[in-house]
């Protein structure tokens, strides 16, 4: 028998041939559902291929952004402390010039006699001392530290005198004044 013959029979060497039909039928339909799975499958790796490039992107973007954090935090700590050793050397120049016209005006206070008006003299540099610690506390937040025999004594006087703007004009003044006599 030709094999076009066998293809017409009812059954084929054992088989039934509308069984086998179905059978390759079947087998072609789950084909093509795992050929298409298999696209699916294909399509799904390389999305997830494209998207561990771009974790690994956006990782690499983090490190440089934790390096970049790490450098300005000890930027902003080496400025903190530059800072704090400019105040530290300022503090003392301030003591040193504070020192030097305290003598001049010691000096001044024995040669001229002042006697009256040293009282406001003082008064004055000690409102204004009192102003410029304040202004560097409120709006420097520096604190200063009393344990200084002259800070307390600044502080003393400060509070057992007041003395008026006016006063301080008049006394300014009187000053020039007597400062061109001796002239």
């Amino acid at each position: 028998m030709k094999k076009k013959d066998l293809l017409f029979k009812k059954e084929v060497n054992g088989f039934n041939k509308k069984e086998v039909v179905e059978r390759i039928e079947r087998d072609a339909r789950r084909i093509e559902i795992l050929e298409a799975q298999m696209e699916l499958v294909d399509g799904l790796k390389e999305e997830n291929k494209k998207l561990s490039e771009e974790v690994d992107l956006l990782r690499s973007k983090e490190n440089e952004v934790k390096e970049v954090l790490a450098v300005a935090a000890k930027k902003a700590f080496d400025i903190k402390t530059d800072i704090k050793l400019q105040y530290a050397l300022e503090t003392e120049r301030l003591k040193l010039f504070r020192t030097k016209w305290e003598n001049v005006y010691n000096a001044l206070k024995e040669r001229y006699s002042f006697s009256d008006d040293v009282l406001l003299i003082e008064s004055t540099v000690t409102d204004v001392s009192l102003k410029i610690r304040a202004l560097l506390n409120d709006d420097f937040g520096i604190k200063f530290n009393n344990d200084d025999e002259a800070g307390n004594q600044l502080m003393e006087e400060a509070e057992r005198l007041s003395i008026s703007q006016e006063e301080i004009n008049k006394l300014v003044e009187k000053l020039k004044g007597e400062l061109r006599k001796v002239s």
